[in-house]
């Protein structure tokens, strides 16, 4: 359903938050190296988000 939503509205202004859960979603999965992808990717196209140390934080945490 997110996936779909990012391609739907590729410019949306939730979009971050899309995407952030997004990468939870591969975290609740278990699914870390897809985590830290998914992260690492949120940072390089949000990086000024208001969201950014909580996207830093669970980066560490999936890595801990």
């Amino acid at each position: 359903m997110f996936q779909d939503f990012t391609g739907a509205f590729g410019s949306s202004s939730l979009l971050p938050e899309v995407e952030l859960a997004i990468a939870r979603s591969y975290v609740e999965e278990k699914a870390w190296d897809s985590a830290e992808r998914a992260y690492n990717s949120w940072l390089e196209r949000f990086g000024t988000n208001d969201q950014r140390p909580v996207v830093e934080f669970n980066r560490a945490w999936i890595n801990y």
